[in-house]
C-alpha cells in the first residue's frame, strides 16, 4: 500500500506540472505554486534517495533503481525552469494580452 501511495504522489505532482503548462485558465500565481511544488517534490526525493543510500548502504536506495532516470529528471527540471522564465518575461513585458503556451 505504501508503493501505490508514493506512486500517487509522483503521478499527481507531474500531472499538476502539465496541467500548469498545458491550462490557460489559471493565473500566474498559481502556474508558479504549481511548478514550484513539483520543482521541491523531485528535489526533496532525489536528496532523500540520496540520503538514505548513504546512511544505510543498503543497495535498494541507489539513484538508478528508486528514483526516476536522470534523463526524466533533466526534462522535468528543465520544463520547471523554463516555464517560470517564460511567466515572469510574459508578466513583465506582455501583462495585457493572455499567454497562451
Amino acid at each position: 500500500m505504501l508503493i501505490l501511495n508514493n506512486l500517487f504522489k509522483y503521478f499527481y505532482f507531474i500531472e499538476e506540472l502539465y496541467d500548469a503548462y498545458l491550462n490557460r485558465i489559471i493565473d500566474y500565481k498559481t502556474c508558479i505554486k504549481i511548478v514550484l511544488r513539483a520543482y521541491f517534490f523531485l528535489n526533496i526525493w532525489k536528496k532523500y534517495i540520496k540520503h538514505c543510500n548513504i546512511q544505510y548502504l543498503i543497495k535498494w536506495y541507489n539513484l538508478q533503481k528508486s528514483f526516476i532516470s536522470i534523463q526524466n529528471y533533466d526534462i522535468f527540471i528543465s520544463m520547471i525552469k523554463f516555464l517560470v522564465m517564460l511567466i515572469i518575461a510574459h508578466y513583465e513585458y506582455y501583462s495585457r494580452f493572455p499567454l497562451f503556451l
